[in-house]
């Protein structure tokens, strides 16, 4: 690239990051409406707002760079949201 040689081990960041954010941003904002505390509110709102924001800035580079990400969580991701989505109050902060 213009920037320097692209590796696996950049490629491999660019795909990790969007996975994370693929489950973790909905899951925050899912944790601002089914969490019962405040503070589990809290941290939801920030992680689903820090999570946009590295989201764009992931796809932004990784069109740059020509890299392939997912565009979709994988099952295991999947199968941690199904659980969370099933849950409220109390039983959503433990989780």
């Amino acid at each position: 690239t213009e920037w320097g040689p692209l590796g696996p081990a950049d490629r491999d960041l660019l795909v990790k990051v969007r996975l994370a954010g693929l489950w973790e941003a909905p899951t925050g904002q899912q944790a601002q409406q089914q969490a019962s505390r405040a503070e589990v509110q809290t941290v939801g709102t920030n992680i689903h707002a820090e999570h946009v924001e590295l989201d764009r800035l992931v796809l932004e580079t990784a069109d740059q760079l020509g890299v392939l990400v997912p565009s979709r969580p994988t099952a295991e991701q999947l199968s941690w949201m199904n659980e969370m989505s099933g849950l409220t109050g109390t039983d959503y902060d433990r989780v």
